[in-house]
């Protein structure tokens, strides 16, 4: 993928839900890792926030945009 003309990075993205808990582990398997390598792509893990977590997340850029909460 990444020898492709005008392809700089090839990267395949793992959107993930946060969980509720103290550690979160995720695991990915030996093959997929050394099939990404032979394509030249890199692997990302993107985790967002869903239930309680997301609707704190809200308040706190919506204060954050009406000035209440400083950067």
């Amino acid at each position: 993928m990444s020898e492709v003309a005008g392809v700089e990075h090839a990267t395949l993205d793992f959107g993930i839900a946060m969980r509720d808990v103290v550690v979160q582990s995720d695991h990915f398997p030996a093959d997929l890792i050394a099939a990404l390598a032979v394509a030249g792509c890199g692997m990302e893990l993107t985790q967002f926030p869903t239930g309680r977590k997301a609707k704190n997340l809200k308040r706190y850029r919506k204060a954050l945009r009406s000035g209440q909460l400083r950067r």
